[in-house]
């Protein structure tokens, strides 16, 4: 799926970044569960740069009430109440990585440079640039030390105009951070 290409299928609610891409059709990321009452639903929104690999599954929709003494939606009383609740929007920030059969659950932000493992269960947020997997995902490691990090953070390559990336796409091909912060000295 490339944004270039256009999007017509996705609701206002739907945000997606340029040159992310994935697998259109079944099986792919546009598994969103939304469809019970999307009057209710959060936001889907994915940065810049993304990869994002098939069978992913993103829940924007509404969940039982697990605070009331019964979470069975009685169609004559429930809505009058408050049910269902919203589980919450999903963001995931640029140059993310997920991988295969990884779900995500409302409400849930993964930050900038992160990578979620295979068939992960998504529920907690995850850290710009850390590894999360498991079910429930849980943090495995950092992909760089903290002062890269903050410096990339800081560059926000993912941003640069089109022509400016593809200059520089060597470097970001790459593990020579020294290259690239010195070209970009003036931004940090």
């Amino acid at each position: 799926m490339h944004p270039e290409e256009g999007h017509q299928f996705l609701p206002q609610r739907y945000k997606m970044g340029h040159h992310t891409y994935g697998v259109e059709g079944k099986g792919g990321i546009m598994f969103i569960r939304d469809q019970s009452y999307p009057e209710r639903n959060g936001t889907f929104e994915i940065g810049n740069y993304c990869s994002v690999a098939p069978n992913i599954k993103i829940y924007l929709g509404v969940y039982h009430r697990m605070d009331w003494i019964s979470m069975y939606p009685f169609p004559e009383t429930c809505w009058a109440q408050g049910h269902p609740t919203n589980g919450g929007n999903v963001k995931i920030g640029n140059d993310v990585w997920i991988c295969d059969g990884v779900t995500i659950m409302g409400g849930v932000t993964i930050g900038d440079g992160a990578v979620i493992a295979c068939n992960s269960h998504v529920v907690k947020d995850v850290e710009p640039f850390s590894l999360h997997g498991g079910n429930p995902n849980r943090f495995i490691k950092w992909r760089f030390p903290e002062e890269i990090r903050e410096k990339l953070l800081k560059l926000k390559w993912w941003d640069f105009p089109h022509d400016e990336v593809k200059k520089i796409e060597h470097l970001l091909c790459s593990s020579n951070f020294g290259r690239l912060f010195d070209m970009y000295s003036q931004r940090l």
